[in-house]
């Protein structure tokens, strides 16, 4: 899959109307800033994109495309299911984003990753084939910067419990 060049510069939030692309797209190999690893990739429901691009919040702290990245020298504890995690985590919400049923575009800010982009590919058929049970595979590939750094990545997906 080859990655898209990055956009002038994404303004707005469009999601394909209909396009059910929810889940969290986890990279298969370690993607670091400074001490801040992402976690995830998450993307919500069709109903979360389209109340959201009508202006209507959830929560200030949730979008229907954000990042989240674990603070690596933060302590760790325990969840409910005994899968550790750490204590100190930054969740980057769009300023703009983009994301049709071949590309994903992605731009925020953050206090401590300044600004945060990714540009991807998506593979449709690949990811069809992991919703229907299939083994897991690439289904995102694509770049994502931030702190003045830039990763190619390939994403798996994973539908949530």
């Amino acid at each position: 899959m080859a990655t898209p060049a990055p956009a002038a510069r994404l303004t707005g939030f469009f999601h394909q109307p209909g396009l059910n692309l929810f889940g969290y797209y986890f990279p298969k190999a370690p993607v670091q800033f400074g001490n801040f690893k992402l976690r995830q990739l998450h993307l919500g429901s069709p109903e979360e994109f389209a109340s959201y691009e009508k202006g209507q919040r959830i929560s200030p702290n949730y979008a229907p495309v954000m990042l989240e990245f674990d603070d690596v020298t933060s302590p760790q504890r325990e969840n409910e299911l005994g899968q550790p995690y750490h204590e100190v985590s930054r969740r980057v919400l769009p300023t703009a984003y983009r994301i049709t049923s071949e590309q994903l575009s992605f731009h925020g800010r953050d206090d401590v990753l300044g600004e945060v982009s990714f540009d991807g590919r998506i593979d449709a058929k690949a990811l069809e084939r992991v919703q229907a049970g299939g083994a897991e595979e690439t289904v995102l590939d694509g770049a994502l910067a931030a702190m003045g750094q830039k990763l190619n990545r390939a994403f798996v997906w994973f539908g949530g419990d």
